[in-house]
């Protein structure tokens, strides 16, 4: 019986990476319609669309997602469900569209790579503990539409550096930006005059501003 010929050091390294290339691929798209088992949603999905005729992202759906980078939310979408995007920790930056009124329950809580959300006009209520852990996220601008921004909301995002909020806000929950108190916050935007309820975390930040 012959034998099989030695491979050289760098020839067995080269061999073991293209094995790794070929069984995880840099880029795994899926489109979301709704309709979708969990199981169906690859474990490895870097770029996620979600259909234009779905209305609301399931609970969990997404939930510990570690590879996704890049989600496109589709127009017509009204809510994203508790813990849909939560431990997504390679997403950078998400845009939610003007129709959704809804972020649900910790939908991206501890997603520590977001940096970026970008609110519409349109949002209505961010429930508690949304935003909760995002210790990436820089900046905060909440649409005059907003109402409510649940307990925990954005709990432990210690890397905030501008809040601003808008006159439609009725009520803070409780917490809503504990953690987010130390010195790195420079700007500080307060236009509710109207306000019923204001944390006193949020109270303090504003006497030490100004």
């Amino acid at each position: 019986m012959s034998k099989r010929p030695k491979l050289a050091h760098d020839q067995r390294t080269a061999a073991n990476s293209y094995n790794r290339e070929e069984e995880t691929p840099s880029v795994v798209e899926y489109e979301y319609t709704g309709r979708d088992h969990r199981n169906d949603i690859p474990k490895n999905v870097t770029h996620l669309r979600i259909h234009p005729s779905v209305t609301e992202i399931e609970d969990y759906a997404f939930h510990g997602k570690l590879r996704l980078k890049e989600v496109v939310l589709n127009d017509g979408l009204w809510v994203i469900g508790s813990d849909a995007f939560a431990y997504c920790t390679s997403l950078h930056k998400i845009s939610i569209p003007s129709t959704v009124t809804k972020i649900d329950y910790s939908a991206f809580g501890s997603c520590t790579g977001l940096k970026e959300v970008v609110f519409n006009e349109g949002l209505m209520c961010i429930e508690g503990g949304a935003f909760r852990e995002c210790k990436s996220l820089q900046s905060v601008r909440i649409p005059s539409t907003v109402t409510e921004i649940g307990r925990n909301a954005f709990n432990s995002c210690n890397s905030l550096r501008e809040l601003v909020f808008n006159d439609g806000l009725k009520k803070i929950g409780d917490r809503s930006f504990e953690s987010c108190t130390d010195y790195k916050v420079s700007r500080f935007h307060l236009q509710f005059m109207r306000l019923k309820m204001v944390h006193l975390k949020i109270v303090q930040i504003y006497e030490r501003l100004y």
